[in-house]
Formats: C-alpha cells, structure tokens, sequence
C-alpha cells in the first residue's frame, strides 16, 4: 500500500487510522524515494483520519525531518497540514517546537483548504521557511 502518492506538483501522505511501526516506516522510506527523486514538490499532509503516532513513532518524523533538511530545502516548496482535531494540531505543533520545518508550512482545517494553498506555493518560494505563512 501506498502512502505518499505523488499527484502532479503535489505529494499527498494520507497515513491511515491505525499507526504501526511497519507503516511509519513505510511513509518514511516513501517520502526519501520522493527527496532522491530531486523534482521539486508541495508536500501535503491529510491528517483528517490519521491515528496518533506513539513517542517512537513521532520520533521517527522528527529524525526524519532533520535527517533530510538538506534535500527538504532542495526540493520541497511548502508543507500543507490537514488536522481538523484540536489534538492533532496540538501533536504537530509540538513536533515543530522539536524540529521546525526548514520550508513554508500552513495548518489548514480541509483537504480542499489545503489543496488551494498547496497549488499556490509552487511559484512562491520566497515565503520565509520554518514559519507558518500567512
């Protein structure tokens, strides 16, 4: 199964209800194979019916984050954030506090909010990285 299907200028992580470790994993080695491919993209993360990932689990993302700074930078135009739940956000934020995104990021409470702003990046790399824009 997939995770992180790239749809044009778009990839679009959906990590489904129930969380193992084998599926972090998974969307992790995903999102590398994307970074290797070195076309840039918006990375769209659709966390409306994500589960919650452990404390392992959030520190595989994290390490993940700061592991591929580098390549994150280099290809990656902004980080579109999908978390209706008030816990989600929380649990996001609070990643952040650990690693920030090194690219324009946007929390947004729909697919379709998500998705218009995600579009609208990709010419827009001048927005100031590791801040959420406006």
């Amino acid at each position: 199964m997939r995770f992180a299907p790239r749809e044009g200028d778009l990839v679009i992580v959906t990590p489904p209800a129930q969380l193992s470790d084998v599926i972090v994993d998974t969307l992790l080695a995903e999102l590398t194979a994307h970074l290797s491919r070195g076309e840039p993209y918006v990375l769209l993360f659709n966390l409306s019916s994500a589960g919650v990932p452990n404390a392992i689990q959030r520190r595989k993302l994290a390490e993940h984050m700061a592991t591929h700074d580098v390549s994150v930078r280099r290809v990656v135009r902004g980080l579109a954030i999908v978390a209706p739940s008030p816990l989600i956000r929380g649990m996001v934020t609070a990643m952040f506090w650990i690693v920030a995104p090194p690219i324009p990021y946007q929390m947004c409470g729909t697919l379709a909010e998500a998705r218009t702003w995600a579009q609208g990046i990709m010419p827009n790399t001048h927005l100031v990285p590791g801040r959420p824009s406006a």
